[in-house]
């Protein structure tokens, strides 16, 4: 069985959200990059909190929108306030 897996991000990602973690730099910017290209709300996380928001800022503009955000552990991201952020459905 063969499977083409070309790594392609679909042509059409509007009204989807999609989250990269380590997307401050590196492969995971450039899949933001990708993601946003085809219509998606982009959240990015990454350890280095200062370079996160630097590349969100960066990536966000005109209607193209970057969140970002920092998660050491399951319970920091559970309590972390989320009403700004999309939803995924």
């Amino acid at each position: 069985m063969s499977s083409d897996r070309t790594g392609s991000v679909p042509s059409n990602m509007a009204g989807r959200v999609v989250a990269i973690t380590g997307g401050a730099r590196g492969i995971g910017r450039c899949t933001a990059e990708a993601f946003l290209s085809a219509g998606a709300t982009v959240i990015i996380g990454d350890l280095d909190t200062q370079l996160c928001a630097a590349t969100a800022e960066e990536l966000s503009v005109g209607a193209r929108t970057v969140w970002a955000c920092r998660s050491t552990s399951p319970e920091r991201s559970r309590s972390r306030d989320s009403s700004k952020m999309p939803s995924a459905g």
